[in-house]
């Protein structure tokens, strides 16, 4: 309840503030087990996503974000959890993968932080291997201008919603394997997404 009167209550805002542009919104999968994939340009990010998709978000977020305690309360009820950036975090991992068992949806950014120069950074492996263990699909998303929120009136800020796709059919290597061509088809899915 409290996620959906957010949601209602920063479209609001935006209204006002930005001008935002949702591009093939028919690609959305609003049913199912999803792991929502984006570039990621800003703070605003998740905020942005999450109120101009229509399905409730579940978001993996910096374990940094939660030290204060009363923010850290805050984002938990819009969905976020903790992960320990830089190694392997079994927590985070369970997490996400039971979201994604309660067919949920799940968004992560895969460059792992922030792209200082409004280019796509390398991928991490984490997406890749969340969506392979738990066999959900992946939905790419592209998002341009949203290092503009806030910064400037009222800029443009496209959000392009790629097709979703199934991990397991792009070959029968072994997971390892499968994880490096996985990583490096979904960045140049979302980067083609972007350059359109």
């Amino acid at each position: 309840m409290v996620y959906y009167i957010s949601k209602y209550f920063f479209r609001l805002i935006f209204l006002f503030a930005l001008k935002v542009k949702v591009v093939n919104k028919n690609n959305e999968a609003l049913s199912g087990g999803m792991v929502i994939a984006s570039n990621h340009l800003s703070n605003w990010d998740p905020v942005i996503i999450g109120v101009y998709l229509r399905r409730r978000l579940n978001f993996m977020a910096k374990e940094e974000l939660f030290f204060n305690k009363l923010f850290g309360k805050i984002i938990r009820i819009h969905g976020a959890f903790p992960v320990k950036r830089g190694k392997a975090d079994v927590q985070a991992l369970k997490q996400a993968l039971k979201i994604l068992k309660n067919q949920e949806a799940l968004c992560l950014f895969p460059e792992g932080t922030r792209s200082k120069t409004g280019e796509l950074g390398e991928f991490q492996q984490g997406v890749a291997m969340i969506a392979l263990k738990s066999g959900a699909k992946i939905q790419p998303v592209a998002l341009r201008g949203t290092e503009n929120a806030f910064k400037k009136f009222r800029p443009e800020i496209t959000i392009i919603i790629g097709e979703a796709f199934d991990p397991q059919m792009l070959g029968q290597e072994e997971k390892k394997g499968l994880a490096d061509i996985l990583t490096k088809n979904l960045r140049e899915k979302i980067n083609q997404l972007y350059l359109d």
